[in-house]
């Protein structure tokens, strides 16, 4: 079992898009959240919510990567633009976080209702 001080180091190098550190802090907690759903829906049902809850997980952790990148790019944006198109740009930054959302939700919803 890792400790907390390396699951911690994991989350720092996931948010650096390092692959490796994600699906070692995903491999880390999947027993011990595996162990919580088993007493929440008990152990029938408990694989196939952890699966949705790691692909939750996921989708947010690519949203939250795509949204990063964005605000990096506004950066960059904001040493030459005006307000007026950094007031857009930032706009279209959160708008294609949401519709990102919106579409990565409802592709797992239709594949949640396949299953049922």
């Amino acid at each position: 079992m890792a400790t907390s001080r390396q699951e911690a180091q994991w989350v720092l190098r996931a948010q650096c898009n390092d692959r490796e550190a994600l699906e070692s802090l995903l491999r880390s907690v999947q027993p011990r959240l595996r162990r919580y759903l088993c007493g929440l829906v008990g152990a029938f049902h408990a694989d196939d919510v952890l699966q949705e809850v790691l692909s939750f997980i996921l989708v947010f952790l690519i949203l939250f990567f795509a949204v990063q990148a964005g605000l990096v790019w506004l950066g960059h944006l904001s040493q030459t633009a005006d307000v007026k198109t950094m007031v857009i740009c930032s706009v279209a930054v959160l708008l294609v976080g949401e519709v990102a959302a919106a579409v990565v939700t409802w592709g797992i919803v239709v594949e949640a209702t396949r299953k049922t």
